[in-house]
């Protein structure tokens, strides 16, 4: 897979990608405003005098407390771009969230209420395909995310934001997930080593130690990457059937 150049990250809230890129970083600065409104989907609202934000971290940790539901607006610019079916690779958004292209609903994880209220909170990594007839090739095209907080917390549980080739997104989304399912796989193996020794000398008890330790690392890896068979496998699967038709 091609490397990613961090150079591309967004800016003052907006980015632009190369011609020659097919994934590009969206994590860096975008426009937020700790407030719901319904009209800042509008890609005409002009968001000029509001704030500017890492996207690629939570807001509490950027001085923004207690917000229930912020917005988040990028600019993106693709009249230089060739590529035009798109996707977006997401991490994990705490703890619900909906985006719009170009005021278009294209994706979102979890379910807000009207007033903002939190339904029901899903934070996995996800990749949202773009409609290809929303896409704009002669103006900014406007990427915004609704997203709802919890206990005061809010945003990107991670720096992993890209926007590219659907393909390219897809593929290289499966593959960082199965990366992480290695690393659950060989922490639960050591841990499971490390427990036989234990049983075997239990004059030993660093080897317990040792081993609900490397227990814990394999449940915070599956539970927080989120590497579940209706997403993960479901990837696969559909890989599997389209080269076999």
């Amino acid at each position: 897979l091609a490397p990613v150049p961090v150079s591309a990250q967004a800016e003052n809230g907006r980015v632009q990608p190369a011609a020659g890129q097919a994934v590009v970083p969206i994590h860096g600065e975008w426009r937020f405003q700790p407030v719901d409104d319904m009209a800042y989907r509008d890609p005409a609202f002009d968001d000029a005098s509001w704030s500017l934000i890492q996207a690629g971290g939570g807001w509490s940790r950027q001085g923004y407390r207690s917000v229930k539901v912020a917005w988040l607006r990028l600019r993106v610019d693709l009249r230089s771009w060739p590529h035009q079916d798109l996707a977006l690779a997401l991490p994990p958004l705490e703890a619900a969230y909906e985006a719009y292209w170009n005021g278009e609903r294209i994706g979102g994880r979890g379910l807000i209420g009207p007033n903002g209220e939190i339904q029901d909170k899903l934070m996995i990594f996800d990749t949202v395909r773009i409609p290809a007839d929303l896409v704009r090739l002669e103006s900014d095209n406007v990427l915004a995310l609704r997203i709802a907080g919890h206990a005061g917390q809010g945003g990107a549980t991670h720096h992993r934001l890209e926007l590219g080739d659907s393909r390219q997104i897809q593929d290289r989304m499966a593959a960082y997930l199965l990366r992480q399912s290695l690393y659950a796989a060989a922490f639960c193996i050591i841990g499971i080593y490390h427990l036989i020794l234990f049983l075997g000398r239990r004059k030993e008890p660093e080897n317990l130690d040792f081993a609900l330790m490397c227990f814990c690392f394999t449940g915070f890896s599956l539970g927080f990457w989120k590497v579940l068979a209706f997403e993960w496998g479901g990837y696969w699967l559909h890989k599997l059937l389209s080269q076999g038709c």
